[in-house]
């Protein structure tokens, strides 16, 4: 699907393997959906939420997410690059799993360093 999306709300849904490329949404809002696997590869996804939704593997290459909320959601697998995930507001512990799969090794500070 490629087009545009406005003031939209999707509660519960199950879209996995949703298609969504080249797209525009703006002021939407995903409630605890099913996206896993969904590609949003090269949409505009600036300012949309997405709260407690299943994000597992989804794709968000070429993807801006510029004030997209993911809080509280599932980002394992997530394909993203750190210029898609610029200005995207996350939680503290979902910063970390963002950190390892842009490919840091997040540890604890040893002891007395």
């Amino acid at each position: 699907m490629a087009g545009r999306l406005d003031d939209v709300l999707v509660q519960r849904g199950n879209a996995e393997a949703l298609r969504c490329w080249g797209a525009t949404l703006r002021s939407v809002r995903f409630e605890r959906c099913a996206l896993r696997g969904a590609s949003f590869a090269g949409s505009n996804l600036s300012g949309v939420i997405f709260r407690d939704c299943d994000l597992t593997g989804a794709d968000f290459r070429e993807t801006t997410l510029r004030g997209a909320d993911l809080r509280g959601s599932t980002l394992a697998g997530l394909q993203v690059g750190l210029r898609e995930i610029q200005g995207a507001i996350v939680s503290p512990s979902q910063a970390a799993e963002l950190a390892a799969i842009l490919g840091l090794a997040v540890t604890p500070e040893e002891p007395g360093a």
